[in-house]
């Protein structure tokens, strides 16, 4: 069955359209596998600048470049250090960070790297690129995030302003970059930061979760509203904050199946997501217009100025990449649906499968699988307009 609508507003006239996801009773998808099988990791997928999705495998200290308009155009790039959240910026030129001190940048012929260090003791993880082409690390033991310009070799280190009871570290996997500033999920902490860099030093906003909660945030997306989410592996649900126009309510929307969500992202006013439970592994999606969300306890707010150093000039060194061609070999698979709402569509993904990252992109959607080491491609339902409806509300 599928649902969908639309909203139009036009002078005193609402009419509502909704796009809803097309439910059907299972997901057709393809499954790519990413060598080594019995010695990789494979992360994230993220969509690059330059129109390609980069998958990173941190164990086999790769990553593989995929072309969503042709899946049989497939490069994989090989490194000497290990690859967390790789993504790419406009020029292809590829960037990632190791996981410790260290990030760097690949260009996409892949016969020029280089690495540059922050402090050490730092804990580098994931990207984000900000709109004049500077790129973010967050670090996921201290509570640090860093900018660098690749055209002046500057780096700036902004430190998180942290009570006196907290524990150190923000243990921030994952950040965005979305209206103009950072956002960070403390999955320690249970407290969501946005960081404006400028002016200089910055103020960063925060929101402290009910710690009573013990709420554990994990992948961070922003819908095409402006609203911020996260998947809450503690709470087993998806968790969302407005800034802009209701800065002081959190909902929570707990997963019917009760399956953990890791990775999520939003298009089209849908929200995708990895979830795993007892036994399978899950992709899934929420549409926010069709559910209604719990609220959460906000235990306190606050902006603080930051503490910003900056570095104007670091040195880099060139390390090891190689670049092959590769053949993939797609097969064929599905998922059963097994949740089938008006607001939830679940589907279960074949044995041993441990999906993490999400991304969409033009119809189909991208899923690497940790446990299995693969990348996923799902086609997702396609709208019909005979299934479009236009209530109208006249005022």
């Amino acid at each position: 069955m599928n649902r969908w609508a639309i909203i139009i507003s036009l002078g005193a006239a609402l009419i509502l359209i909704g796009a809803v996801l097309a439910a059907s009773n299972s997901l057709s998808l393809q499954e790519m596998s990413l060598a080594p099988v019995d010695a990789g990791y494979v992360y994230e997928v993220n969509l690059g600048e330059d129109g390609y999705l980069y998958v990173s495998d941190y164990d086999a200290k790769q990553i593989w470049r995929v072309n969503p308009a042709n899946q049989e155009d497939v490069k994989r790039y090989q490194f000497a250090i290990n690859v967390a959240d790789a993504r790419a910026d406009a020029a292809g030129n590829i960037w990632f960070t190791d996981g410790g001190m260290t990030f760097a940048r690949s260009n996409a012929a892949g016969d020029q790297a280089v690495s540059w260090n922050v402090a050490v003791g730092q804990n580098l993880n994931g990207t984000a690129f900000s709109p004049d082409g500077k790129i973010w690390f967050t670090d996921w033991i201290n509570s640090d995030s860093h900018i660098f310009s690749f055209d002046t070799t500057e780096l700036c280190t902004y430190t998180l302003p942290l009570n006196a009871t907290d524990p150190a570290g923000s243990q921030s996997w994952y950040i965005l970059y979305g209206q103009n500033k950072l956002w960070i999920a403390n999955r320690i902490l249970g407290r969501i930061y946005s960081i404006d860099p400028d002016p200089a030093p910055g103020e960063a906003t925060y929101w402290q979760i009910d710690p009573t909660l013990s709420s554990s945030p994990y992948g961070i997306a922003m819908d095409d509203q402006g609203k911020l989410w996260w998947a809450d592996e503690a709470l087993n649900a998806l968790v969302s904050l407005n800034p802009n126009t209701n800065p002081d309510e959190m909902l929570r929307y707990n997963l019917p199946n009760g399956a953990t969500p890791y990775m999520l992202t939003s298009t089209d006013n849908v929200l995708w997501f990895s979830a795993v439970g007892a036994t399978h592994g899950y992709l899934g999606a929420l549409v926010p217009g069709e559910a209604t969300g719990a609220p959460i306890t906000i235990e306190e707010t606050g902006t603080y100025s930051m503490t910003r150093e900056c570095n104007p000039d670091i040195a880099g060194t060139e390390i090891y990449v190689n670049r092959t061609d590769e053949d993939p070999d797609w097969i064929n698979s599905s998922a059963a649906q097994t949740v089938d709402m008006s607001e939830w569509q679940i589907y279960e993904l074949p044995t041993d499968a441990l999906p993490l990252a999400v991304i969409v992109h033009e119809n189909y959607l991208w899923a690497t699988d940790q446990e299995r080491q693969k990348l996923m491609r799902v086609e997702l339902p396609t709208p019909a307009m005979s299934n479009i409806y236009l209530p109208l509300v006249v005022r």
